[in-house]
């Protein structure tokens, strides 16, 4: 499938490897989180990850950025079936910035997330915003891994 085919080439081209069991991922939704240094973060994680759990792993990702062209849509929906946000918090809509989140662990996928949002310019760790609490609040049983 072509997730594997985008999978087996960014693992050829950044060098990372394929993780072999994940230690807290028992089958059922999970929480990963890392820092964000770089746009290729979320490609990579996802990436090394076994095919059974990539294929159940949604990245969480912001929403202006991965719909500014056809190709970032397409990419994000078909191939990552990212949850994307709005960088801003709360939409005219006034729902819950994390409720495509929310939605996702619900149906049973694992989600990737950046505890400090966006990346920063030269590559510093930034402040953490309250989204990794505000899902472990909610979802207690997932592992933080």
């Amino acid at each position: 499938m072509i997730d594997d085919l985008i999978a087996w080439t960014a693992r050829c081209a950044t060098g990372v490897s394929q993780v072999g069991p994940v230690a807290g991922w028992t089958g059922k939704p999970c929480i990963f989180f890392a820092n964000h240094g770089s746009n290729l973060d979320a490609l990579v994680i996802w990436s090394a990850l076994p095919r059974e759990i990539r294929r159940m792993t949604s990245p969480v990702a912001a929403r202006d950025y991965w719909t500014k062209n056809f190709i970032r849509r397409w990419i994000s929906a078909k191939v990552f079936r990212a949850v994307l946000l709005n960088r801003k918090g709360r939409s005219d809509d006034r729902a819950h910035p994390l409720q495509g989140v929310f939605q996702m662990l619900e149906s049973g996928r694992s989600i990737i997330i950046f505890p400090e949002g966006t990346r920063s310019a030269d590559g510093t760790l930034g402040p953490f915003k309250p989204g990794l609490f505000h899902l472990h609040e909610k979802f207690p049983a997932c592992p933080l891994v």
